[in-house]
């Protein structure tokens, strides 16, 4: 939250040097499991037809291309077997907006191409207030929702990730990710415990600081209200009692 820049090393050896958040996930890849060790890479910009892409689940997103986030200039830190070609922020309607209010619903449309059969996608979205503070932090692998093992030769994986904006009004920033997990072990997720988590998923792609948004007061009836002070809503229950 606080360090702005790290130096990662490796048995003495310099491997990188920069932005904190960066180096994190060159340790994360350089740290997975023997039998998923990759050479890291940052990977360059997304395919120059991905705009034209579709996606390998749901629906297609038909939107135009300027509604995408641009982000041809973003580092990309993954192991080279996918890249991220689209990211989108869509409101409740389904229109691409940057600018929400408190209680407001976002949906993070982002979309990987993958190089070869990578098992059971594993998508995921952090995002990040104007301390630093990470604020939110998911992936499919917390979620109770099951994905179609079987997708065959399909080649893009996209993700459609909700999230109701109960935090405090502000700037953010927000990262996505992809990682994956065998066929058994998605299957057991429920009863591999969070301190086991990380032997049996393998990170493959994060793109840092993909694009930013604001939170602005809830509106009521055109009048402007605040659902709660401090930085998110927790769920919660308040008894009064008054007495004599």
């Amino acid at each position: 939250q606080h360090c702005q820049r790290a130096l990662l090393l490796n048995k003495g050896e310099s491997l990188f040097i920069g932005p904190s958040t960066e180096a994190t996930k060159h340790y994360y890849l350089l740290n997975q499991r023997p039998d998923q060790s990759v050479s890291v890479t940052v990977l360059g910009n997304p395919p120059a037809d991905s705009e034209k892409s579709t996606t390998s689940h749901g629906p297609t997103l038909d939107l135009p291309p300027k509604a995408f986030l641009d982000i041809s200039s973003k580092k990309q830190i993954g192991t080279g077997e996918a890249v991220c070609t689209r990211v989108a922020l869509l409101d409740s309607n389904g229109e691409a907006r940057q600018a929400f209010k408190q209680a407001d619903r976002v949906t993070f449309f982002y979309e990987f191409q993958l190089k070869n059969n990578i098992g059971v996608p594993i998508c995921a979205v952090t995002i990040v207030n104007e301390k630093g503070v990470i604020v939110y932090c998911k992936n499919s692998w917390l979620t109770s929702e099951d994905f179609p093992i079987e997708y065959g030769d399909q080649t893009f994986v996209s993700c459609f990730q909700e999230v109701k904006l109960d935090i405090a009004p502000g700037e953010y920033i927000f990262h996505v990710g992809l990682a994956c997990a065998s066929e058994h072990a998605w299957k057991s997720r429920q009863l591999i415990s969070v301190y086991e988590e990380a032997n049996y998923l393998k990170r493959v792609c994060t793109i840092q600081e993909v694009g930013s948004f604001s939170v602005g007061l809830g509106m009521r009836d055109g009048i402007p209200f605040v659902t709660h002070h401090g930085l998110v809503n927790l769920p919660d229950k308040i008894t009064t009692v008054m007495h004599t």
